[in-house]
């Protein structure tokens, strides 16, 4: 038996386990009466095959179905789950680091935006707070003696300049 992986969630199509032929018969056959065993290309799109169990009368307990047998083709097949399993941890690991530096370039860049903002808005409180006396100006010098004298002449500055755009 050998599984590959773990960590896939069942939307993403699960774990995905392969089980030999000598294995199930080692295996299963602990607990159940192989009646039959369909066999497919490994190759096949497909990939699936069958197996058709009949219980055996004794009861058997899990530690006996997992109790590993004494075919030597078992030990190597161990060897090779773990080092699948090395690859596809060291596959989530390289994952797991872009994942963590994107998420720090994420994590800078909302800084950056957050100080930026806090600049603006302390700018912002600055002119929002010059704004009453900006306008008391206005109205004071609108209502100034040289602006009312200087009026024609802005106005047929505004004339020669043509409408505005």
């Amino acid at each position: 038996m050998n599984v590959i992986k773990t960590w896939n969630p069942w939307d993403g199509g699960g774990p995905i386990v392969f089980h030999s032929e000598w294995w199930i018969r080692k295996h299963w056959g602990r607990a159940f009466e192989i009646s039959s065993l369909e066999l497919r290309d490994p190759n096949d799109p497909e990939g699936q095959a069958a197996t058709l169990l009949r219980r055996r009368p004794e009861r058997v307990e899990q530690a006996d179905l997992q109790r590993p047998s004494d075919d030597p083709r078992e030990l190597e097949a161990l060897r090779t789950n773990v080092e699948q399993l090395h690859r596809e941890a060291g596959e989530l690991f390289g994952q797991l680091s872009q994942v963590n530096a994107s998420h720090q370039e994420l994590s800078e860049s909302h800084q950056k935006l957050t100080a930026s903002h806090q600049e603006l808005a302390s700018k912002l409180e600055l002119l929002d707070a010059e704004l009453p006396r900006l306008q008391a100006e206005l109205a004071r010098i609108s209502k100034s003696r040289s602006w009312r004298l200087t009026a024609p002449l802005r106005a047929a500055a505004r004339a020669l300049r043509g409408p505005a755009e």
